[in-house]
């Protein structure tokens, strides 16, 4: 007999995986330019499934002409009412602002309407990080202070902008219906406090748009600052642990990865076999190159405000296995009955 050899032929081909590319329409022209968001739905290559294009625009409520609906040119109708010129809000906001990339950062600005008439469709909007938010009215020679939050791991491309630039700049923007009436400038001076720092956090929609991850499960940053090094880092590994009252609950390892040298590293992993009740736990994070211990960062999680998807049963799931197993628990005793009458 003819024996093979080799575990029964040749391997089997490696699985393919093929782009499913889903785009978001264009932005609103802003600053002279629009973008379009587009996502890898199959995330075929886990660091690359989200591109974002962007491209030269004219905002029609600032082209110097009167289009249809406008009652004037670059006034009226979907734009700013006619006499609320540019300039016409003062932007109070610092011109640098410094942020922790592993935080989201809060910031105060103020605006002041110097326009003779009210203002009735304000919005504040920050194109760099997507931020959008309407603040109504503002009457004439009134003052009102605006808090926005500026969160770094839900920018990724504001990092990775440190490669090419000192730092990151972004605009504010204060519209009045679609026409621009005010900007002002700022650097977002972004920083790693100690090189390392780590953050636990639960996935939600504006994290699914920019990492592997989905809505509701935990997702873990690690984040390596090594700007201004000598060398590349080289091997690194990651050591997670979460405890809670001193008992280790869970524990993994994660590497190796190299890190340039003018590079910050993001490296996010989903914990989707972590399954955690709403409470405070103690998380931390030991940094090893080559073996060596490097650095290592610490978090306090309190999840008692957030939901954590399981990988158990749903308890929706589990309320419908017991309304099956009621109904036939009274169909068996409905049939015993029958047949007992029967017999009689």
């Amino acid at each position: 007999k003819k024996r093979r050899s080799g575990g029964g032929g040749p391997p089997p081909p490696p699985r393919t995986c093929t782009p499913e590319w889903e785009c978001a329409d264009w932005t609103a022209c802003l600053g002279g330019e629009r973008s379009q968001t587009c996502k890898d739905k199959n995330k075929c290559d886990p660091d690359n499934f989200v591109t974002v294009t962007t491209e030269a625009c004219i905002n029609p409520c600032e082209n110097g002409i009167q289009d249809p609906g406008e009652e004037g040119i670059d006034c009226g109708g979907s734009c700013a009412a006619c006499g609320i010129t540019k300039g016409s809000v003062r932007i109070g906001a610092p011109a640098n602002i410094p942020v922790e990339i592993a935080t989201p950062a809060t910031v105060t600005i103020e605006l002041e309407n110097l326009a003779k008439t009210d203002l009735q469709d304000m919005t504040v909007v920050i194109p760099e990080t997507g931020l959008k938010e309407s603040l109504g009215a503002l009457p004439a020679g009134k003052t009102r202070k605006v808090e926005v939050t500026i969160d770094p791991l839900k920018t990724p491309q504001l990092v990775k902008q440190l490669k090419t630039q000192a730092a990151p700049q972004i605009t504010f923007l204060v519209m009045e219906g679609d026409s621009t009436i005010a900007e002002r400038a700022a650097t977002l001076e972004l920083s790693v406090p100690e090189g390392f720092a780590t953050q636990l956090r639960v996935c939600d929609e504006d994290l699914a748009e920019h990492y592997a991850c989905e809505p509701g499960e935990p997702l873990l940053f690690m984040i390596v600052d090594n700007r201004g090094a000598e060398s590349d880092k080289k091997n690194v590994q990651f050591v997670y642990n979460l405890e809670k009252d001193g008992k280790e609950i869970f524990s993994s390892v994660f590497g190796p990865f190299n890190v340039e040298d003018d590079e910050i590293l993001i490296q996010s992993e989903e914990l989707s076999t972590l399954s955690l009740p709403p409470e405070v736990y103690q998380a931390s994070v030991s940094m090893y190159e080559r073996g060596v211990k490097k650095a290592e960062a610490t978090q306090t999680v309190d999840l008692r405000e957030k939901e954590i998807k399981t990988k158990g049963l749903s308890a929706g799931f589990l309320i419908f296995l017991l309304i099956i197993a009621v109904v036939i628990v009274v169909l068996y005793f409905a049939v015993d009955m029958f047949m007992e009458r029967g017999g009689k």
